[in-house]
């Protein structure tokens, strides 16, 4: 698991200087290969800002850009389970489903007690009506909701388990329905 770090407050800066700061990060960006530098390992601080921009560039708009900072954060930092949730939430609000849905299994498996990446697969996996797919995110979902929450009396879970008991009816309905004749 990753500390996180100290990051500057963005809410405070004012718009001037938050285009400043998207410019020189997307500049800085631009001028790096694909891969990377060669032999250069990034700083804690230098992985943290670069997210902290990312996340930035999502709030304004830019999925372009911000997606492009995740995934290479994602390449980069394949172990931080932030970067992947990141990648993911920017795809889905691109409607690049396959995408999202990896994304956040890749997060899943690195953070494996934050039931919500399950929903929030879920919800691509409906939007993109693959409903066997599906049920078994949501069978996840409760399976490790149980084994991390217990019986769901967690006043933070409980509106999560809710939603994933209707979602189950919606998805059950929907499989039934496939499985009738026309």
């Amino acid at each position: 698991m990753t500390t996180e770090l100290e990051l500057p407050d963005f809410e405070s800066w004012t718009d001037a200087q938050i285009d400043a700061f998207t410019d020189k990060v997307i500049e800085a960006l631009d001028k790096l290969p694909e891969e990377g530098v060669p032999g250069h390992v990034y700083s804690r601080e230098e992985v943290e800002t670069l997210y902290a921009a990312g996340y930035q560039l999502y709030r304004q708009g830019d999925l372009k850009n911000s997606t492009a900072i995740f995934q290479y954060l994602c390449i980069h930092e394949s172990d931080d389970a932030r970067f992947w949730t990141a990648l993911a939430v920017a795809m889905q609000k691109q409607k690049k489903w396959e995408p999202a849905i990896d994304a956040y299994s890749m997060a899943a498996l690195l953070d494996a007690t934050n039931v919500s990446l399950y929903l929030y697969a879920t919800e691509c996996l409906m939007t993109s009506r693959q409903w066997s797919r599906a049920k078994q995110s949501l069978d996840a979902f409760f399976t490790v909701c149980g084994n991390v929450h217990g019986d769901g009396d967690n006043p933070e879970v409980r509106p999560l388990i809710d939603k994933a008991e209707v979602w189950k009816d919606v998805v059950e309905s929907k499989l039934a329905g496939a499985a009738e004749p026309s």
